[in-house]
């Protein structure tokens, strides 16, 4: 139908209205898609819309060929967990919270497949309204991700904002150990250039109540070595005897047992 025909004009507000019914319900199809891309707004989205708009904007439908697979399993390699999906004559409409999306097919007996013929197409193409429900609702799972996975590329540009982008994302979603890992050292990198460069009196907060058991050895010598610096002792000192650091600069060394001994005078 023509969008400045007087009969599409006459219902639209109707139309809008049923899409926003739709959208907050959760609910997707070919037939929605089509609603969905025509009648979501950018001023139509607050933060409940946000909440649930971007599964429905990330989602692809998948056509399985294979009758013998009854559900899709979809996989992100940044996330500790899977999702399932029931496929409906042979049909299913899944999210891709990442580029790093990976799918099994499974049958009836748990079996799960890899190399099955199937078809993949994105539903939508509204990145405007992506970028809207990131101002209004930062903390969608899906929208961290894709945020963490920009500045991964490009490494911690705007301080702070960044920072904390990483830090709440590790300790919010349930991530793979593999991209934890890749989060926390970057994380932690920006946090051992804030401690050297002395520009606040809190600046070793995040390096101290960090896990330590998570990172390289030679992280934890460069945070070792960063206390000594900034007088940090009992820290250091405890580095020191729970991962016995081997390495750490014989000058920063002399340093500790100087401060330490003098503070038992």
């Amino acid at each position: 139908m023509n969008p400045s025909s007087e009969l599409y004009q006459s219902y639209i507000r109707e139309m809008e209205q049923f899409a926003m019914e739709q959208l907050l319900a959760g609910r997707m199809n070919g037939c929605l898609a089509v609603i969905y891309e025509h009648m979501i707004y950018t001023d139509m989205i607050d933060p409940r819309a946000a909440g649930i708009l971007p599964k429905i904007l990330c989602s692809s439908r998948v056509k399985c060929d294979d009758p013998r697979m009854k559900y899709v399993i979809v996989r992100c390699e940044e996330l500790k967990e899977e999702e399932a999906f029931l496929l409906e004559h042979g049909e299913a409409y899944v999210p891709a919270v990442s580029k790093n999306t990976v799918l099994f097919f499974q049958d009836a007996y748990g079996g799960r497949y890899l190399n099955i013929s199937h078809r993949k197409l994105p539903v939508m193409d509204r990145k405007e309204l992506l970028d809207r429900c990131y101002e209004v609702y930062p903390d969608h799972p899906i929208l961290k991700l894709r945020a963490c996975e920009a500045v991964l590329k490009k490494g911690v540009e705007k301080e702070e904002e960044e920072a904390l982008l990483l830090e709440d994302t590790l300790s919010q979603l349930k991530l793979n150990p593999v991209f934890e890992k890749k989060l926390l050292h970057l994380v932690t990198e920006y946090y051992c250039k804030k401690a050297v460069s002395k520009e606040e009196e809190e600046r070793c907060a995040f390096l101290i109540q960090l896990d330590k058991d998570l990172l390289e050895p030679s992280m934890r010598r460069k945070i070792c070595e960063i206390f000594i610096d900034c007088n940090y002792l009992r820290e250091a000192y405890n580095m020191l005897l729970t991962y016995e650091i081997e390495d750490v600069d014989p000058e920063k060394l002399l340093k500790l047992c100087t401060r330490m001994i003098l503070q038992q005078l």
